[in-house]
Order: structure tokens, then C-alpha cells, then sequence
């Protein structure tokens, strides 16, 4: 799937940017902060990438001082952080007291009642899978990151704790199906999850020995998706839902992923690009296509395409036409769909041959990837996911809600981009009035842009230089370079070559491949 493991390296940024702040608030404190000047030794274990309780007598003397440093850091900044929430709630108060015209709910009869906590214990609990759908250009990813507040997966757990559908996290039995990284938007994303429950039989329902519920009809079941949608912001909408077995898992059930990316046709050749797309299909290792995510232990990349058609959404196409690209497969790499995004729009502006697919899937002559940009993550979107045997519960008001949501996001940019695209074809007309020629790209260069490129952004990053062939660019480092590094730096363990050659023999089983594996059997054999 277009996802990664998600980082939790980000939380040392904003807890070092709180613990700054707290240090120029405080002149009297800024002394007292401690100097860190740790050095990592050989054997050191890099605890973000390993989260796994080490063996403290089994390290040298000198990873347990840099271990002893790592926490005396952790602490101080965890403390700056408990002291400036201490502050804000200080201030909070202050004002509230010093303000008489405090806003007053009337609704609330007694002031001084205490909030009782909620049992849980007197419900049951149904296991379900939850449809929803999120756009994500202001969220950074979907995955929940420690010290980020704003992901898609943070907001809605926060609503389920609200709302009493689930006690916590850990004890909800949750999976999701698809990892999206910041920017992606998902139209069926779903996850699977325990939730509270008002019937004492049925379908993934687990009774409760202190439940009192007598309920067995599933239409006097919890309206979730009315309960969440009122706890949820406006860009993140449930959509359905659907009762299943305890067992059952959104990601290891799902049976087809479907994304979508959305871009203008401008001076691309879309049928070279379906050419090149038809390639792309079948059972193959995609490591060329795709970000390799080693120091996670993610060492195999042999997936499956089912399909990837382009399709031309207007009726009259013109050079600012959207074109829907779908890809259709069991699970996709780390940002892989954008990594095939990227080399199909240089064959659509044939700079590249629609065979580039077949050279770059041939791992034997092409083991390293060449180093090019991905495409951008604004119009990918996460467009299905799909089970088998499922019966989805909609509720048709809540939809026609959910739709009312939608057309509140879409209506601002849809005038904005009408109002700038009748700007531009006012300028394309006083062009051709005025009988301009274009200018060449003997003299602009073949790597300029010129006005029938309106996708050009979506390419990444922009180079100031023509155009150099996959061939002629600088290569990323091998699978192989990358697994040794992580082995002898111990954050994989040896066992790791064990997975590799597994999911070599079986490629060349399928004769997908001739695995360059000479290097891994040797490294294997020195391990041992």
C-alpha cells in the first residue's frame, strides 16, 4: 500500500521548540538546563527506530551513559512541557475569574454536579468495520505520530473516546487498511474496531456479564455514523459501517486497494502513458517504484497490479482536462503510487520510452533505482477498499449530510478555479490575437516549462538543467548495501537475510526475476 510505518522522530522537533520557548520565559531556568554532548559509540541502539525494552547489563559502559543521557533529556523536556501547559491553564483561569461576563450555559441546571464516568462495563461491545472518508491536504498523514496532534488517526480516536464508542486505543482491537502520508485524502478509508453496543446478540457482538442490554435487532443498534460525524471536523466524514467477527481485520481481509490521482492532460500522451501503465501490471518487485523503508525491517518488495487505466473525464478534452488515473492491486508499497505517477508523466512527455517500465522491473540489470522525484500527494486519494461478503449499513439522511459536508469544500475552490481559468483563457486569446509565436526549446531549454504543461508542479521538484535519461543519473543505494548497513549498525537482526531469500526463491519460482541475491548469500554465511 502507498503507506509507510510512520516516524516518531517529528516529536523531538516540537518538544525541543516547546522546550526553547520555556527557557526564554524563564531567564532564572535557562542556567540550569542541561548540555548534552553524547556521542554514539558503535554498538549504541537508536531507540526511535527500535522500540523494543533493551538489555541495560548487556550494553558497554559507554552506551549506558549515552542511555542514561537519552532519558535525563527526555525528562527535562517532558517537565518544560508540563510546566507550559501548567501556565496556559493558569492564564485560562485568571482570565475566566477576572472576566464577569464569562459565557454561562443556561441549559446547566447544577453548576457544582461532578461529570460521572462512564461504564463500559455495562455494555456490550460489537466488533465492525468503519467506512469513512478524510480529506487530507491539512493533516499530516493519517498515522497517529507521537508530539503531532493533527493527523487524521489522532482526530478520530478522539472522537471514539468522546462519544464512548471505545474505552481506549488499547483496548478497542483495532486495525486499519490503508497507511496515507501527508496530503493524501481517502474516500473509503476503513478500519476495524470494537465498539460499544446496544444489542446482546448478533453478528461480532461480545456480551458483557454486567450488561443489562435485552436488545436483539440491529436496527435499534447505536447510530454511529450520526454519533461520530457530530464529533468529527467537517474534512473527515463517516460514511458506513458494517458488522463482522471478532477475527475479522480490515488490513489482512481487504481483498483490493484502489487509489486515484487526478491531474490535467495538458501536452501529455496518454496513450503512451496506458502503454507504459500496462507494464506496471502483475506480480512483480517494485523496489524501483517505491521509497525502501529498510530500517523497519520492510526488505521484500514483491507485489501485485491488477490493473491501471487512464481515463479522460470531459466529454471535449483540451489541454486542461483532468485525466483519473486508477491503480488497482492487493497492497501497494511506500509512496509507490506517486513513484509511478512520476516516471508515467515522462513518458507521457516522451522523454522517456514506454520500455523504461520493463528495465526498471528487471532487478538483474537494474538493481539500484535511479534517482528521480515523486510526484506530488495533493490529488492522490485512497479511492476503495474492498471485502468480500460484507453487508455496509447507510443510513440515508446521514449521507445526504455527509454530501451537504462536501459541496461546503468543494464550492470556495470550485469559483476560485473558475475564476482563474477564465483569466488564463482570456491571456491564451490576446496571445493568438496578437499572432505570437511560441518560443522554442532550443532556446528555452528542454526541461523549461512552457504554458501546455499545467501539471508541471505535480512533478516534484524542478530541475534548472535539460533533461538526463534514467540511464545517465545517479543511482540509489542496492538492497543488499542498505540490509548490511542496518545489520551491522544492529537495527535488524541477521535473521532478515532469511526473509530476503525466501521472497527471492519464490520469485524466481514465478520466473518474475533473477535475483541479484550473490552478495546476500555471502553476507549470510559471515553472519553466521
Amino acid at each position: 500500500m502507498e503507506a509507510k510505518e510512520e516516524y516518531l522522530d517529528k516529536s523531538d522537533d516540537s518538544q525541543n521548540s516547546f522546550a526553547s520557548e520555556q527557557t526564554k520565559n524563564d531567564s532564572n531556568q535557562a542556567n540550569d538546563k542541561p548540555r548534552y554532548k553524547s556521542k554514539k559509540t558503535k554498538n549504541h541502539v537508536n531507540r526511535n527506530q527500535n522500540s523494543e525494552l533493551i538489555d541495560l547489563k548487556a550494553l558497554p559502559y559507554d552506551d549506558l551513559l549515552i542511555e542514561a543521557e537519552r532519558l535525563q533529556k527526555h525528562c527535562f523536556q517532558l517537565k518544560n512541557l508540563l510546566n507550559k501547559a501548567t501556565q496556559l491553564n493558569s492564564k485560562v483561569s485568571q482570565s475566566s475569574d477576572s472576566n464577569p461576563t464569562t459565557y454561562v450555559n443556561k441549559k446547566k441546571k447544577n453548576k457544582n454536579r461532578t461529570n460521572r464516568e462512564f461504564d463500559h462495563s455495562k455494555y456490550n461491545r460489537r466488533h465492525v468495520l468503519l467506512k469513512f472518508a478524510y480529506l487530507g491536504w491539512n493533516y499530516q498523514g493519517y498515522i497517529l505520530q507521537e508530539g503531532i496532534y493533527n493527523t487524521v488517526e489522532n482526530l478520530l480516536f478522539d472522537a471514539l473516546i468522546r462519544t464512548k464508542l471505545i474505552e481506549s486505543r488499547e483496548t478497542s482491537n483495532y486495525h486499519r487498511c490503508g497507511r496515507t502520508d501527508k496530503g493524501v485524502s481517502a474516500f473509503s478509508q476503513v478500519i476495524s474496531i470494537d465498539f460499544r453496543s446496544n444489542c446482546s446478540s448478533g453478528t461480532g457482538v461480545v456480551v458483557n456479564p454486567n450488561s443489562t442490554v435485552t436488545n436483539n435487532d440491529i436496527e435499534n443498534e447505536i447510530n454511529y455514523i450520526k454519533l461520530l460525524n457530530g464529533a468529527l471536523p467537517p474534512d473527515i466524514r463517516a460514511i458506513c459501517w458494517a458488522p463482522v467477527d471478532s477475527e475479522y481485520s480490515s488490513r489482512f481481509d481487504c481483498i483490493e486497494r484502489v487509489y486515484r490521482y487526478y491531474f490535467p492532460i495538458g501536452d501529455l500522451d496518454i496513450d503512451l502513458m496506458r502503454d507504459a501503465g500496462k507494464r506496471l501490471c502483475g506480480e512483480k518487485d517494485y523496489r524501483n517504484f517505491c521509497k525502501m523503508d529498510v530500517s523497519n525491517g520492510v526488505v521484500t518488495f514483491f507485489r501485485r497490479i491488477d490493473d491501471i487505466k487512464l481515463t479522460v473525464l470531459d466529454k471535449d478534452p483540451n489541454e486542461y482536462s483532468t485525466v483519473e488515473l486508477i491503480v488497482e492491486g492487493s497492497s501497494f508499497l511506500w509512496h509507490q503510487i506517486r513513484c509511478i505517477v512520476a516516471v508515467l508523466f515522462l513518458v507521457g512527455q516522451k522523454k522517456e520510452e514506454p520500455s523504461i517500465i520493463d528495465e526498471l522491473l528487471d532487478i538483474e540489470k537494474c538493481p539500484c533505482k535511479p534517482q528521480y522525484s515523486m510526484s506530488s500527494e495533493c490529488p492522490l486519494v485512497l479511492f476503495d477498499c474492498q471485502y468480500e461478503n460484507i453487508d455496509w449499513v447507510f443510513d440515508r439522511i446521514e449521507i445526504e449530510k455527509v454530501i451537504k459536508h462536501l459541496q461546503d469544500q468543494w464550492l470556495a475552490p470550485q469559483i476560485q478555479a473558475t475564476v482563474v481559468k477564465r483569466m488564463i483563457d482570456s491571456l491564451h486569446s490576446m496571445i493568438e490575437n496578437e499572432g505570437c509565436e511560441a518560443t522554442s526549446n532550443e532556446i528555452l531549454g528542454t526541461n523549461h516549462r512552457n504554458v501546455r504543461q499545467p501539471y508541471s508542479l505535480l512533478q516534484g521538484k524542478s530541475q534548472s538543467h535539460d533533461y538526463i535519461k534514467f540511464a545517465d543519473r545517479p543511482k540509489s543505494l542496492s538492497l543488499e548495501h542498505r540490509v548490511n548497513h542496518f545489520v551491522k549498525k544492529r537495527r535488524l537482526d541477521a535473521q532478515v537475510y532469511d526473509k530476503i531469500n525466501e521472497a527471492n526463491n519464490l520469485a524466481q519460482s514465478l520466473n518474475i526475476y533473477k535475483p541479484n541475491n550473490k552478495n546476500i548469500e555471502s553476507q549470510d554465511s559471515e553472519n553466521k
